[in-house]
């Protein structure tokens, strides 16, 4: 278990860090190629981009890992929320260019961040431990999703993340305009959101989605004991 100091204010890297998790949470933790989670979902849940959207996770990257491109949440033909060569991150449509919101520092440093993207009518926005760190007026969303999205791989491809995930949440809404405090709590289920991973099982090969959309399954990866804090009640 990797040892997380307490510190719930921001700091001046933009990581925020906690003590040893309490509670008997789980997380996933990707250690080889190729690592992946593929859960099946349907074209028609992906919100109008005139409506917006926001897909968010918790990360932490393996304290060595070798700077290259590290997919987080990917839903092809659609989107993609991905940490790039140089320690960069991206938010972008499902390509592996840095066409959209675009960040010089990224997640894969070894502690823990909040990541989120938001999308509506051409605008999106990548917030890092709820600091806005970039942002583009012009995104063009990619217009033929498929009918599965992959957390911590790139399907086709040998990228994958290093190191764990914990908490995915897709909303059909923009819950982040303006800087921000994330909550240390589980991602709350409301009536924004669309598919909502706990990663909480702990075991077996199937992690839930709690809006009973999209199940997710996991291959080469694995379960390692984790949670946020000791309070799964949401606050955000």
């Amino acid at each position: 278990m990797r040892h997380l100091c307490m510190t719930l204010s921001l700091m001046v890297t933009g990581c925020i860090q906690f003590s040893t998790p309490k509670g008997n949470g789980f997380a996933v933790e990707f250690s080889g190629k190729p690592s992946c989670i593929e859960a099946e979902t349907h074209a028609s849940y992906l919100p109008d981009p005139e409506d917006g959207f926001t897909v968010e996770a918790w990360v932490q990257s393996n304290a060595d890992t070798a700077y290259q491109d590290h997919p987080l949440v990917v839903w092809n033909g659609a989107f993609a929320l991905w940490s790039g060569q140089e320690g960069t991150s991206h938010f972008t449509d499902s390509s592996t260019e840095p066409v959209g919101a675009d960040g010089a520092n990224g997640w894969m440093d070894g502690e823990l961040h909040h990541v989120a993207g938001t999308y509506s009518s051409g605008i999106a926005s990548l917030f890092l431990d709820g600091q806005k760190i970039a942002f583009n007026t012009n995104m063009e969303l990619g217009s033929t999703p498929t009918s599965s999205i992959f957390i911590g791989c790139w399907a086709d491809t040998d990228l994958h993340h290093e190191g764990l995930i914990d908490e995915v949440r897709i909303s059909n809404t923009v819950r982040y305009s303006d800087d921000f405090t994330p909550s240390s709590s589980a991602f709350g289920f409301d009536l924004e959101t669309i598919h909502l991973w706990h990663f909480d099982e702990g075991e077996n090969d199937v992690a839930l989605d709690e809006a009973g959309l999209a199940d997710a399954y996991l291959s080469r990866v694995d379960w390692v004991e984790f949670s946020l804090s000791g309070d799964d009640t949401a606050e955000r």
